[in-house]
């Protein structure tokens, strides 16, 4: 049986921004936002996502990004392409990164600098890498920052909302789609905690996109790692 567990070792966005299978330097970041700096048999390249083939028991010890779902046979995991946050009174990502930092991604229901809400947004762009097959599970993966003001009694809940990209976020805000939260809010996160929320299925498409909203009415608001943070949100996607 073959298996192969490609790890990634940096991402973020960089200049010149070379393309998917585009050799990279892992201790030196150099893939844009969105890829992934991949060990792969033969050198490090910029990918869009990971991929986890065949993977016996025993390895999943080693590889956490697939620990909630050990009879899996192939895992694509990707990177956000947006994760912004924005007052939806006054939309702009650029103020909430300035009120609440640059690499904060943050839900709240009242800020207490504006007395407004923060509402967060993901976006993710997906390849044809899982086309034909059938999804097992998708997961939205968000890690708390390490500010103390980061941990929260409520992780926020995620909706599906309307399309967006980052220039949008300055001027409108997603609409909900749908009555109801897709994932329900998770209570006691803590700092570096990595919250994970399990998204219907039905909701993602090979070389399409997912559009989602991280949203709460608690004044004791969330903050999570957006894509110049730590650890940027994932999705990570298993088949059957």
């Amino acid at each position: 049986m073959r298996w192969a567990l490609a790890v990634a070792v940096a991402c973020g966005c960089y200049s010149p921004h070379p393309q998917p299978g585009s050799p990279c330097i892992p201790d030196q970041p150099s893939c844009p936002s969105g890829l992934l700096c991949v060990s792969e048999p033969s050198g490090y390249f910029c990918e869009t996502h990971l991929i986890i083939d065949a993977l016996p028991p025993d390895a999943l010890i080693d590889a956490p990004i697939d620990a909630f779902v050990p009879d899996a046979q192939t895992v694509f995991t990707y990177t956000a392409t947006v994760a912004e946050c924005i007052d939806p009174v006054m939309p702009n990502p650029a103020t909430c990164r300035s009120i609440k930092g640059n690499d904060q991604l943050v839900a709240d229901g009242s800020d207490a600098t504006t007395t407004h809400p923060w509402n967060a947004y993901v976006r993710f762009d997906l390849d044809q890498a899982f086309a034909g097959h059938t999804l097992e599970t998708v997961h939205f993966q968000l890690t708390v920052t390490s500010d103390n003001l980061a941990p929260s009694g409520t992780s926020g809940s995620i909706w599906q909302v309307a399309m967006f990209d980052k220039p949008s976020l300055s001027t409108t805000v997603p609409a909900n789609v749908g009555s109801a939260a897709i994932a329900p809010a998770q209570a006691n996160v803590t700092n570096l905690q990595v919250v994970t929320f399990s998204i219907p299925t039905t909701l993602v498409t090979a070389g399409s996109s997912l559009y989602l909203g991280i949203i709460t009415t608690s004044q004791d608001g969330v903050n999570y790692w957006n894509l110049d943070g730590a650890n940027p949100p994932r999705l990570v996607v298993t088949i059957k």
